[in-house]
């Protein structure tokens, strides 16, 4: 017999799901603009927060992400509207705070590291 998640979670958890992986979403555009590195697409109306290293081509951007999802600590993904954009999308009800804050520091690990610049800047 398994245990169905409203049963451990409860209502409450999946009703204010929507709402409170927006507010995060706002968090984590908020954070990502305060990084003069990093580009933020639109501030979020859903739990999608789009960004990309400032005065990158694509190949860069897709370096980048590879890097990023290569640490093992992060699965993100892409979008092309209006150029290439790295896809945060959260949908867990556990996310918090401190996920969002983790996150980004891994996105900031991975630019300082610079594995990702071997490909070229502009073009």
């Amino acid at each position: 017999m398994t245990t169905q998640p409203v049963s451990i979670y409860g209502t409450d958890a999946f009703r204010d799901t929507p709402d409170r992986m927006l507010e995060l979403a706002v968090y984590a555009h908020a954070r990502l603009l305060t990084d003069p590195r990093l580009e933020t697409g639109p501030p979020p109306t859903l739990s999608v927060v789009t960004f990309r290293l400032r005065n990158a081509n694509k190949q860069r951007n897709q370096s980048f992400l590879a890097a990023l999802n290569a640490t093992g600590q992060v699965f993100l993904s892409s979008i092309e509207a209006e150029g290439y954009w790295l896809r945060i999308c959260l949908l867990n009800q556990r996310i918090r705070t401190e996920h969002v804050n983790e996150l980004i520091d891994v996105i900031t690990a991975t630019i300082e590291a610079g594995s990702w610049r071997n490909t070229p800047r502009s073009g």
